[in-house]
């Protein structure tokens, strides 16, 4: 169980799931993500939870904590990549909406932004 204390996901009660191979640590583990949530890296329909350090990123020297930190990370900010925006399109889409409303000064728009209303 997670609780951020920051970003879109604050005060937000987060299970997760850490499936360990029979081959680990020389197979990386997979995460699903076992409460509701509206994440860019995350599938909506199984749960599952892309991080890079558990596709082409896995190293053997990688732990579950590694794993526990990279979570927190995405939390705060999803990952960019080929296989990551695959995993929920719709919210990938409304995440880059919402960065393309920040302005250069910092300061964006007051209103709340269709990706904030998804994740509430």
């Amino acid at each position: 169980t997670m609780m951020p204390l920051k970003g879109y996901y604050q005060n937000m009660n987060l299970r997760f799931q850490v499936s360990v191979p029979p081959m680990y640590p020389h197979k990386a583990p997979t995460v699903k993500c076992l409460s509701s949530i509206f994440h860019p890296n995350i599938d909506p329909e199984t749960g599952l939870v892309y991080l890079a350090i558990l596709a082409s990123a896995w190293r053997p020297v990688l732990t579950v904590y590694d794993i526990l930190v990279a979570i927190q990370m995405i939390l705060l900010e999803p990952t960019r990549g080929t296989q990551a925006h695959r995993m929920n399109p719709e919210a990938w889409d409304l995440y880059l909406d919402l960065l393309a409303q920040d302005t250069p000064d910092g300061v964006g728009s007051t209103e709340r932004s269709a990706f904030e209303l998804k994740v509430i």
